[in-house]
């Protein structure tokens, strides 16, 4: 036999004797019936018959192979040079600007990383790195479509308007549109009359039945002759590339690169073992997946695994997937979490202003207000309790397609953690009857109440036995003493209100024994309480990937006692008063020190302050309802007015408006921030103790 190369169209042509005919058959050249030859452009399929190339076949083969295995190497890369543009402030991990460059080298890519290594990162890195790409449409799930929102405004260097489809109608002006798989199939129409510069395909294993409507909006149908929808360049992101069974993956495979994959006979011969029986083809079988792997890496592939980067990751990557209310039950949650959030604002901020008045009265006048104010915390928190209970069985439907989708990662676990016994349990319910599309698993359960023995049991099953593929947990009953290592990956249908108990919770699968870097993934409500709490916890910390782990720079978990510090000395409506407070400027002011700078007030300095609080009071008739840039903010609002429509101040209310007074002192003439005069008299009379947390107001923060 000997195999020759033909440049016209790139093919390898095997000549044959007829005793010879199944070696080119064996080694996955196809038959071209009309010249009766067995011809690939498959360098895989060539390098099993090396040993019968002509030498001008073994030539073209030799460069082609360089080329090939430098592609191979890059489906596997670490790290790249090259320069990506990036927002100030962030930076693209090296494995991840390795993904960037490897899907600039080409029109179409699968991104096929493990997840919690930053897929969606690297798709907007491409488009920061390709000035042409303006127009683009990301297919998401519905869990994921509002973080795609967030991702794109916190990362794209360039301008670019972000749109989410609805049901009813896609977004006609956006630069991107993000439409979930959901409801992809009723816009194929308009989908395809616009032009596309970027199209990306998130979890793209979603497309894995070509006959669902949904595959065929996207990668077309060819039996109606129905194209698939292009662009200048493609992307789909999944951390499952090779699904269970292979013929899953031929229609995103064959969107991505026709030319490598457009045959789908040859593929499911090939790589599932199709043969024809009673019933017509059966392709749920599998073969030569290590030939599939490396076609795919040779062509459009590019996969990393934690463990080959993880000298690049940190202990512990925390992602928020934020889901929007798309069910009658989800709206209906929101609805009455807003109208409780809502009077909660009003009579907390009441509360507090009332404690910050209380500071320039007497003491039993103080304690009066603080005990009003743990008062108004204790019921506000019964109230938000309800509901957030209520918003947490609404999303169970939600947190279930989530960890679903986690678990499709082969011999994947989760640990997933929720705060109400009744959600755990209606989260072990569906998880073991599971769906059409994810087959139900073994799952253990650990609640209060659990005999130690039963305790240990589950957790010895989930540790041990590679069928137990879920751990369901209160926060509870499972944040102290219990390790988890067998999973990399926790999921927390709730947000416990004391960030203390969610990094004990987190640290169950963090610990000795534990060889992966570990994802923490928060489901919250977009709008919701448990959402609010959560950007509460990021502006505290700073910085969003510590948003849920309360801990010092050595390590060290910071107890709640030294976190919280409100006046009730209960963590939980703590949080709630310093939510309430936060922004008050006089919050941090201690009634000594307002006693020591009423020591130095003159009847000129408090005429000039209550003048002042009028002339701000004059600027915000509206209680600061409107963002204007001028007057008090939202919540010094009710104070600041307070203060000047009185008649006259004392000179502890004086010292109070003072404080008030330095946080706006870029409205008002330099005349009126009187407290560096009052605090150089007050620390010249004894020790300074003020604190001082009245950072300046500007445009925006009312």
């Amino acid at each position: 036999m000997e195999i020759v190369y033909s440049p016209a169209d790139k093919r390898y042509i095997a000549r044959s004797s007829y005793d010879e005919r199944y070696l080119p058959k064996a080694a996955g050249f196809r038959w071209d019936p009309a010249a009766k030859k067995w011809w690939t452009q498959d360098l895989a399929a060539v390098a099993k018959v090396e040993q019968y190339l002509s030498p001008t076949a073994r030539e073209a083969f030799a460069a082609a192979h360089e080329v090939r295995q430098a592609a191979v190497s890059a489906s596997r890369a670490a790290e790249a040079d090259i320069a990506v543009p990036k927002p100030d402030g962030l930076d693209y991990l090296p494995f991840q600007k390795a993904g960037i460059a490897y899907a600039l080298s080409r029109p179409n890519t699968l991104i096929g990383d493990d997840m919690g290594l930053g897929k969606t990162i690297q798709a907007l890195g491409v488009v920061n790195a390709d000035p042409s790409i303006h127009h683009v449409l990301i297919v998401s799930p519905l869990s994921v479509a509002i973080n795609w929102q967030r991702e794109a405004d916190k990362w794209l260097t360039r301008p670019h308007s972000v749109g989410i489809a609805t049901a009813k109608k896609l977004p006609e002006t956006a630069d991107i549109v993000i439409c979930h798989w959901g409801i992809v199939a009723k816009h194929a129409r308009a989908l395809r009359e616009r032009s596309w510069d970027l199209i990306v395909l998130d979890e793209s294993h979603y497309a894995k039945n070509s006959k669902a409507a949904r595959t065929k909006a996207i990668l077309g149908d060819f039996q109606t002759g129905m194209t698939p929808l292009l662009a200048k360049r493609q992307l789909a992101l999944t951390g499952t590339p090779i699904p269970n069974r292979p013929v899953e993956l031929y229609p995103v495979a064959r969107w991505l690169n026709p030319g490598e994959f457009g045959n789908w006979k040859h593929f499911v011969t090939r790589y599932c073992n199709a043969y024809q029986s009673r019933y017509g083809w059966d392709v749920s079988g599998a073969s030569h997946l290590d030939e599939l792997q490396e076609k795919l890496r040779a062509s459009v592939m590019i996969r990393r695994l934690k463990k080959d980067v993880l000298k690049e990751l940190p202990p512990k990557i925390r992602q928020v997937v934020v889901i929007g209310a798309d069910t009658s039950d989800l709206k209906k949650a929101l609805k009455a979490e807003q109208a409780v959030t809502t009077q909660a604002e009003k009579s907390l901020t009441a509360a507090q202003v009332a404690v910050e008045l209380g500071k320039t009265q007497s003491e039993d006048a103080y304690q009066s207000a603080a005990a009003k104010l743990r008062q108004a915390s204790t019921a506000v928190f019964t109230e938000m309790s309800q509901v957030r209970h209520a918003t947490a069985l609404a999303k169970v439907p939600q947190v279930l397609s989530h960890v679903q989708d986690v678990l499709a990662e082969d011999g994947a676990k989760v640990v997933l953690f929720a705060h109400h016994r009744d959600v755990v349990a209606s989260l072990k319910t569906g998880l073991e009857a599971g769906t059409a599309d994810s087959p139900g698993v073994k799952v253990v359960e650990v609640m209060g109440g659990m005999s130690p023995d039963g305790r240990q049991a589950a957790i010895d099953a989930f540790q041990n036995d590679v069928e137990t593929r879920v751990f369901v947990a209160t926060i509870d009953a499972a944040k102290e003493g219990i390790t988890l290592t067998a999973s990399h990956t926790a999921v927390f249908a709730e947000l416990d209100w004391v960030p203390g108990n969610l990094s004990q919770a987190e640290d169950r699968i963090h610990r000795i024994g534990q060889r992966d870097a570990c994802l923490i993934q928060h489901v919250l409500l977009d709008g919701s309480i448990d959402a609010k709490m959560a950007q509460t916890i990021m502006h505290k910390q700073e910085v969003i990937d510590q948003a849920l782990d309360v801990q010092v720079a050595a390590g060290k978990t910071v107890a709640a006692a030294d976190y919280h510090q409100g006046e009730s000395g209960a963590a939980e409506t703590d949080l709630l008063i310093e939510a309430a407070a936060d922004a008050i400027a006089t919050h941090s002011t201690s009634r000594d020190r307002i006693a020591k700078l009423a020591e130095a007030m003159t009847p000129d300095i408090t005429g000039k302050i209550h003048d002042g609080l009028r002339q701000l009071a004059a600027l915000d008739a509206d209680y600061a309802q409107a963002k204007n840039g001028v007057g008090f903010g939202k919540l010094d609002a009710d104070l600041g007015h307070q203060l000047a429509e009185l008649d006259h101040l004392s000179p502890k209310q004086a010292a109070l408006g003072a404080v008030l007074l330095h946080r706006y002192r870029r409205q008002l003439p330099a005349e009126y921030d009187m407290l560096p005069t009052l605090e150089a008299q007050a620390n010249a009379k004894g020790p300074a103790s003020f604190k001082n947390s009245t950072q300046e107001y500007e445009p925006g923060d009312d």
